[in-house]
């Protein structure tokens, strides 16, 4: 199994760890994306998700955003407060502090053949994530706009080696929806890589994950479990909401995920403004 590829620090890292004491409430709010701060695969964000991100900053915690969706669409959502962001994208195959990328969980180039042939042989569509692109062979007839808001910048490629990018995910897509099918991916798949639920319509296959990608941060930042606060809402959250010592699931959730969190909400932006109104600085 490869190690993380570790391309720089954690340069505006560094700065913050130094402010942060390893003793005290919270200093780093995680989110997930679809299902949670936004509807699933939905292009753009509401206005209280910038507001509630501002805040954050202003009250000199930090944010990041924890999701399956590549980095190139996340920073784009996040555009005017990046810098700003730790970003843990493709289900936390990829981190960057703002645009400054830190490092990545590559697949290893022979997995890539086997979890291509794997995913087309139950009729699904093949994604794949590099750290700067997306790559597919074709685009799927149903539900285009769906498929595509995610993906970031997209390249089309008739070959396998056309890609020179660094592979960091595969994700299988099935626009009828991935329950019926995921069971046998994990089967043929899941001993040796990640595989995740990541929405309806998606089963991701890494060597990461959204808790390691997150232990890797609070080792970097010298914070503790303790001081984190994070909402999820499907099975590819599980071992972050484990991981915080503030965890909540949605309320729309299924039962499995609540299960691994500490509480349930509703509205995430709200909860989090309530909780910086009521904090003791």
């Amino acid at each position: 199994m490869q190690e993380f590829l570790k391309v720089d620090d954690f340069l505006e890292g560094t700065r913050r760890a130094a402010a942060v004491p390893v003793e005290g409430p919270i200093k780093l709010i995680v989110s997930d994306f679809d299902g949670t701060l936004l509807p699933e695969s939905y292009p753009e964000l509401e206005a209280d998700v910038p507001a509630m991100v501002h805040a954050i900053h202003e009250a000199g915690l930090i944010f990041a955003a924890a999701s399956g969706r590549h980095y190139t669409n996340l920073s784009s959502l996040m555009a005017e407060y990046a810098d700003d962001v730790i970003f843990l994208s493709n289900n936390g195959a990829h981190i960057s502090d703002g645009h400054t990328h830190i490092g990545c969980f590559p697949l290893p180039t022979k997995a890539v053949p086997l979890i291509l042939q794997t995913i087309e042989e139950v009729g699904a569509t093949p994604v794949i994530s590099g750290l700067n692109a997306t790559y597919l062979f074709t685009l799927p007839e149903e539900q285009e706009h769906l498929y595509l808001e995610s993906l970031g910048k997209l390249i089309m490629i008739k070959d396998i080696r056309e890609v020179k990018d660094t592979i960091i995910k595969i994700s299988a897509y099935s626009a009828p929806g991935i329950l019926g099918i995921s069971d046998y991916l994990s089967a043929k798949l899941g001993d040796q890589y990640q595989a995740a639920i990541s929405g309806r319509h998606w089963q991701d296959f890494t060597l990461a994950s959204k808790g390691k990608a997150l232990r890797y941060v609070l080792d970097e930042l010298h914070l503790q479990p303790d001081q984190v606060m994070c909402f999820g809402d499907n099975y590819n959250d599980r071992d972050m909401l484990a991981l915080a010592g503030h965890s909540y699931a949605m309320e729309d959730a299924v039962p499995a995920v609540k299960s691994w969190a500490q509480g349930t909400v509703k509205h995430v932006p709200s909860f989090v403004m309530h909780y910086l109104h009521a904090r003791t600085f």
